[in-house]
């Protein structure tokens, strides 16, 4: 592991004190506090219905008592007062039972709106990390299909509320209906079943109106998006990594990041960019950092930025090198800078093999101070592996001094560093590796190699 990797992996025991701070810093809820949210405001609303719900009950059980002390007063053989007395349960009961379905109703919707609410929550979030988050760029087509998909949960939530109130307008009128002359009863129930029926027919028309909304929007929005993308085609690279190379240097002239001394660096982060690693840029960086403040902890956790979304290359370059040039810069804030701050950057390989960039960085360490070189070949072996996935060089520590890099590549060759930092090459095959001058290595203890500094090649 690199040694960046180290220190994000030492870094998350810091995280797990500090991600609420995190997410209070950067003025978003995350997606778990979105979650936790929505759980206790339900949580609220339910504990709101049932306490309702209960004093409702206690109202049902008041109407039977006074019901039971009017039957005592009216005493045995006063049917008429009794008739009354079970007219006027019946009436009570049936307003109790209408506040209970108004009650169920103010908990659906309450519960609907606080869930759509939600929703549009974490459409506005999803283009964003959790913790570090990039905002989804206002111009972009994803921040067009989010907006049109926000206003398409607010249209059907508030469709629902009319259904759900159609239904409790339903459900109470039943009730009413009980309460009526028999013959009148059915007349009543027909009206009521019928009001519903429209009340429902008009739901689904708006429902599928705003389904139909969402749809048209979308085309539209892609429509364009596919407009632009087509104006670009054949000349998204070149202008992409363009963008990248005045972004950076732009963020370099604002002071923005100390960084970037190299003037070339603009064009090799934007060679990188242009690549599509994005992901791996954190060995390119050329940085050790030790997490000092919460800006360069956050920084630290999530790694370089998400891609821009513009569908403008030469916008969305600009927009990502001075992205990841902040990236740097705030990783930097607070933090403990090492040795690996001071090595250059690489040329990135474009053959994909690692081959060119070795070979600069053996270049690079022929001039450094010796006591330096197997540190800085562990820092250019990060900037390979990352630009090339297929690149590997294990290292290991040698007893007595110095250290040994090795690859997995044909012919397995080796680079060594002696105590005093001079550099060797070898190759570990078996035929190279035995007991005697001519053999290039020893087995040591545990399977661990030996160096025979004669018979390898010195590299001057």
């Amino acid at each position: 592991m690199s040694r960046f990797g180290r220190l994000i992996v030492g870094a998350l025991v810091l995280f797990l004190i500090a991600a609420p701070v995190l997410a209070q810093a950067v003025g978003q809820l995350t997606t778990d506090q979105l979650t936790q949210q929505l759980h206790d405001q339900l949580a609220a609303v339910d504990a709101q219905h049932v306490r309702e719900r209960g004093l409702l009950e206690n109202e049902k059980s008041q109407a039977q008592a006074d019901y039971r002390k009017k039957l005592v007063d009216c005493g045995g053989q006063n049917r008429a007062c009794g008739d009354a007395a079970n007219r006027e349960l019946l009436r009570r009961n049936r307003e109790i039972d209408k506040k209970g379905i108004d009650i169920d109703l103010k908990w659906q919707i309450q519960r609907s709106r606080i869930i759509a609410a939600n929703q549009i929550a974490e459409l506005r979030a999803s283009g964003v990390d959790a913790k570090c988050l990039r905002a989804i760029d206002s111009n972009s087509e994803k921040a067009a299909l989010n907006a049109a998909e926000a206003k398409h949960i607010a249209d059907r939530e508030r469709i629902k509320e009319q259904e759900d109130t159609a239904q409790a307008t339903y459900k109470k009128a039943q009730i009413d209906c009980g309460g009526v002359a028999p013959e009148q009863q059915r007349q009543c129930n027909d009206r009521a079943n019928e009001a519903l029926l429209q009340a429902m027919k008009g739901v689904q028309k708006q429902a599928i109106d705003a389904d139909e909304a969402l749809q048209e929007k979308r085309n539209t929005i892609n429509a364009i998006a596919a407009a632009k993308r087509s104006v670009y085609q054949g000349n998204e690279t070149a202008l992409y990594q363009q963008g990248i190379q005045v972004g950076i240097v732009d963020c370099v002239h604002q002071g923005i990041s100390p960084l970037w001394t190299d003037p070339s660096a603009g064009v090799r982060i934007g060679t990188a960019l242009a690549a599509g690693r994005i992901a791996q840029l954190a060995g390119l960086a050329g940085i050790a950092a030790v997490p000092g403040t919460v800006e360069s902890l956050k920084a630290a956790i999530c790694g370089p930025p998400a891609s821009s979304g513009n569908e403008d290359p030469y916008q969305r370059g600009i927009d990502d090198g001075k992205a990841y040039c902040k990236w740097a810069a705030q990783l930097a804030s607070g933090a403990v800078a090492s040795a690996r701050s001071r090595v250059p950057m690489l040329d990135v390989d474009t053959g994909g093999n690692g081959t060119n960039m070795l070979r600069q960085a053996i270049n690079y360490l022929k001039g450094a101070p010796a006591n330096q070189r197997a540190a800085m070949f562990a820092q250019f072996a990060d900037q390979i592996s990352n630009a090339n996935p297929g690149w590997q060089a294990r290292s290991v520590d040698l007893e007595g001094g110095g250290s040994l890099f090795y690859g997995e590549g044909a012919g397995a060759p080796v680079l060594v560093f002696d105590p005093q930092g001079n550099m060797f090459s070898g190759n570990a095959t078996i035929a190279n590796i035995g007991t005697g001058p001519n053999y290039q290595f020893d087995y040591g203890p545990g399977g661990t190699l030996i160096p025979n500094y004669g018979a390898l090649k010195p590299i001057n």
